[in-house]
């Protein structure tokens, strides 16, 4: 099994230093053409099932894949494969912290949100989930 991991084009969020998250966000005109390269990388490819996270900035971006590449197979909008979720950070710019020490660490554990930790098992618990579906 062949697994093709893509990125979310450049978003108005990224540009800006707004900590988004699982907040939905929107390409710019750079993410749209990344995507659309994306796209031409992937032509070609034999595609079996795509998995997108439900956020508008993925689902934005796989619209342009599709666009070029016209896949003809399932798609899965999943919650499993997100951005980690910043908690009380989200929806917030950079910034507006003053990032001391103690402010890295908290992002590393973000209250009410998800740790590095918690990514890693979520990510892991979705490549078991694909690989037990075949």
């Amino acid at each position: 099994m062949k697994i093709y991991l893509v990125r979310h084009g450049e978003t108005f969020d990224n540009v800006s230093g707004f900590i988004a998250g699982h907040l939905p966000g929107k390409l710019t005109e750079t993410g749209r053409k990344q995507s659309h390269n994306a796209g031409l990388d992937l032509m070609n490819t034999q595609i079996d099932k795509v998995y997108c996270s439900d956020l508008a900035r993925a689902r934005e971006t796989f619209e342009e894949i599709q666009n070029i590449c016209k896949f003809d197979c399932e798609i899965e909008y999943t919650d499993m494969i997100r951005e980690r979720f910043f908690g009380e950070y989200e929806g917030f710019y950079q910034k507006e912290f003053k990032w001391t020490k103690a402010d890295v660490m908290a992002f590393r554990n973000p209250i009410n949100g998800e740790s590095c930790t918690d990514l890693l098992a979520r990510a892991q618990d979705f490549l078991t989930e694909v690989k037990n579906s075949k």
